[in-house]
Order: structure tokens, then sequence, then C-alpha cells
């Protein structure tokens, strides 16, 4: 299985055909468009699903799957994780995907709460029920991710 994380810079419809020559089984997309941004022609080829979160059309938190894999939500997102899509991957490995774009200090003043600054923190903290009914994937664009440092500042992981 193929799992592929591309921030897209907003021009993933610019960029169709490169993520096609890598034949991923799943993407997440932070920074792109819903389906309105998608040209027809990939909305109706290989991909079977499109999951999409966000505020303006151009840009959100978008996930693709391709045949034979399906997407569907794994339950409703949480408000205040403004940028944290829980989804169930259905097909030949079936897994609980949550994906993340990490805004962390730039998340929307529509995002309240403790977990506004804290994205991906905040996803473990929220969907840990959904550890229990399954594996589960974190994959997504996890920058300023503060979790991953330890409290001197040092970065445990490269």
């Amino acid at each position: 299985m193929r799992i592929v994380v591309w921030n897209c810079n907003m021009a993933l419809h610019k960029k169709l055909d490169a993520l096609a020559r890598i034949t991923p089984d799943v993407v997440v997309l932070p920074e792109a468009g819903d389906t309105s941004r998608l040209p027809e022609r990939m909305v109706l080829a290989a991909t079977r699903t499109y999951e999409w979160i966000g505020g303006i059309s151009y840009k959100g938190l978008g996930v693709m799957a391709f045949a034979p894999f399906e997407l569907e939500p794994a339950c409703p997102p949480d408000r205040n994780l403004e940028w944290v899509l829980p989804l169930r991957v259905r097909g030949q490995v079936n897994f609980t995907l949550l994906a993340v774009w990490a805004m962390n200090h730039r998340a929307s003043s529509q995002a309240k709460g403790p977990n506004r600054d804290r994205q991906v923190a905040g996803a473990l903290e929220t969907y840990t029920h959904l550890f229990d009914e399954g594996p589960v994937v974190m994959a997504g664009d996890l920058n300023d991710s503060s979790i991953w440092d330890k409290p001197n500042g040092t970065r445990p992981f490269a």
C-alpha cells in the first residue's frame, strides 16, 4: 500500500499528472481545493473518493483514495481541530486515517478551545476511541508540531 502526503500549495489541479505518476493508493493533501477545484477527468477517473474540509474552496485539507480503496468518515470531525479529518480507509487493507494539516498557531479563529494551537496532540487526545477500533495511521503536514519537541526544546525525532 502506498500512502502519499503532499502539501500541494493550492495548485493540486495543476499537479495531478505528477501525482498520478507515483500511483498512490491514498493521498493526504494539505492546501488542496474542494471538488470544484479538481478537473472532471480526475474525479471521474481513478479517484474513488475525495474527502475535504476547509473554509474556502481553494485551500483546505483533502484526502483522495484510488481504486480499490475508498474513504468514509470515521466520525464527525471535531470543530476545535480545524485541520484534522478522521476517515476510514476501506479496501485490501482497512484502517483509520487521521489526516492532519498542523497549522497550530495559524489555525483560524473559528477553532476554539484548548486544542486550537495543538492540532496533533489534540487529535491524539480527541480521537483516542478510534485506536480501540483497529489500526490508525496519522499522516499529513505535521509542521510546527510541538508534540514532537521535548520540554528542553530538543527534537527527539528528525
